[in-house]
């Protein structure tokens, strides 16, 4: 039997890690994580035409299950974090294989045993499969639960249903996208575990110190959320592993950058794990072994900025600037690292510099140059994450041969092999199964043969010709990708035609 003191123990070393690790990961899901989710909304265009196709007419100010879209993207840019636990999956190291580039390292707390192991899933394998998290870890809102959601949004027969699929659809996402906004986080693609500044209660021990994003939670509103492009072309760089199939994965990591070639990753269409490990110092990786690029040596020019110390002493601090190797701002440079808080009494009395070494750190001014590019990376590559979930595009043509017949059109730039079913909604608002058709259909084509020999009998007066049709199978390199068409218009002589078969 357990003993009274074991029992309080444990609890206590639980409840301290809970809130330990509530203080260690991420940007902040009250504000930036929602606001980089947000932004990304409106950049993304697949996505907002896509709401007006399902009839969200107000774009992502539409109420879907009781609450605005955008809310619900918040929601999950807020709930990846919930449980706490789930943090440990949002780590991806880039120069390292993708089944050991997750999170691997210890944290120190005044609680025995005092070192804990802590470990992670990569990100990219998390985002794409969490079929094995139950409730009490958050539960499953990867790339497949929300895949699933979306084909139950379509065909589901309950209206009110629907609505709340799509809602959770759209949290799901919200939930991959902040994985992707990690990504752009220098500690989550460098193994790096890090505490925010807390005071533990109780104990009146501080532990932690400034990092990037307690910085930007600290400066969410002077943060640019103007996303960069991303072009679709890059999820054909995806690598093709068991381990994440879902071309997504390009988004993160593209297996080029290894460590010693960070010019590769200037541009938009790197993975943004490749491109923030490659160009951003984390607060614990300046110039680590484990980590080449970047890098400050004798050659790397110093500048000087304004600074103004916790004391409030102003002074021109002085600051590494990386022109060089990577991301160079056009070869204008940005400031990669600041000389220790030292620099302040090293100008002040000279003959200290010779006992004091310069040592690199960050501060606030390099946390603002660092967000300059990494806040609208997020921004970016999460935008090209829903261009990429609501790509596809098809519709119904009348078939020459056939009076009754009709062929699916694929209007999309990649082929589709699967299933194609057509459904309407009768006077109820019951959604109905008509007919389908199983086969493959190349990009920008028309293919297959719909033919509609039985006519619904509850189909609603007025809406002749308004059905809905969904497609479920393979697009392009994504196995079951899910398409839908919101209404498909079929001409109304097909229905005269068929309503008289009932008329006795």
């Amino acid at each position: 039997m357990l003993s009274k003191k074991f029992l309080v123990k444990s609890i206590s070393t639980i409840l301290f890690l809970g809130f330990l690790t509530s203080h260690v990961f991420s940007y902040d899901t009250d504000n930036v994580h929602p606001l980089i989710n947000t932004a990304a909304l409106k950049q993304s265009n697949n996505f907002l035409k896509s709401l007006s196709d399902f009839g969200f007419n107000q774009g992502i100010d539409s109420i879907a299950n009781k609450k605005q879209i955008y809310k619900w993207f918040e929601d999950g840019a807020k709930q990846e974090d919930s449980p706490i636990i789930r943090a440990n999956n949002h780590f991806h190291d880039p120069t390292k294989s993708w089944n050991n580039a997750g999170l691997d390292g210890y944290v120190v707390i005044p609680v025995s045993p005092y070192l804990y192991h802590v470990t992670g899933k990569s990100s990219i394998l998390w985002a794409q499969d969490q079929s094995n998290v139950g409730f009490l870890l958050g539960g499953d809102w990867s790339w497949a639960k929300a895949r699933s959601l979306y084909y139950e949004a379509l065909t589901g027969k309950d209206k009110d249903i629907r609505e709340q699929k799509f809602a959770y659809t759209f949290r799901a996402l919200g939930q991959v996208m902040h994985l992707i906004a990690d990504s752009s986080v220098p500690a989550h693609v460098r193994n790096d575990i890090h505490v925010f500044p807390l005071t533990i209660p109780g104990l009146g021990i501080s532990v932690g110190r400034p990092t990037y994003e307690s910085w930007a939670k600290s400066n969410y509103r002077n943060l640019t959320y103007t996303g960069i492009s991303v072009n679709q072309s890059i999820f054909n760089e995806a690598v093709n592993l068991s381990l994440a199939k879902v071309p997504i994965s390009a988004l993160w990591d593209q297996n080029k950058y290894i460590n010693n070639n960070p010019d590769i990753t200037v541009g938009g269409s790197i993975g943004i794990t490749e491109y923030t490990n490659a160009n951003f110092f984390s607060e614990d990786t300046i110039n680590s072994k484990n980590y080449p690029y970047p890098r400050i040596d004798g050659n790397t020019p110093v500048v000087g900025r304004t600074y103004t110390s916790v004391s409030g002493q102003v002074y021109t601090r002085e600051y590494y600037l990386k022109k060089c190797c990577g991301e160079t701002k056009g070869g204008e440079g940005y400031l990669l690292s600041a000389v220790d808080l030292l620099d302040y009494y090293r100008q002040k009395y000279p003959l200290l510099s010779f006992a004091l070494p310069k040592i690199p750190v960050l501060d606030r001014n390099v946390y603002t140059d660092y967000a300059s590019f990494l806040i609208p990376r997020a921004v970016g590559y999460s935008a090209g994450l829903l261009n990429y979930f609501f790509r596809g595009e098809m519709d119904m043509v009348e078939d020459p041969d056939y009076f009754n017949g009709y062929k699916v059109k694929n209007m999309s730039s990649e082929d589709m092999e699967g299933s194609f079913e057509l459904y309407y909604d009768n006077n109820t608002g019951e959604r109905k199964f008509i007919t389908s058709w199983q086969g493959k259909i190349l990009a920008n084509s028309e293919g297959g043969l719909i033919e509609i020999n039985s006519f619904p009998q509850d189909f609603p007066s007025g809406k002749e010709g308004e059905c809905i049709l969904v497609f479920r199978g393979k697009m392009g390199n994504e196995e079951n990708a899910v398409v839908g068409k919101v209404p498909v218009h079929i001409k109304e002589r097909i229905f005269i035609y068929l309503k008289s078969m009932y008329v006795s």
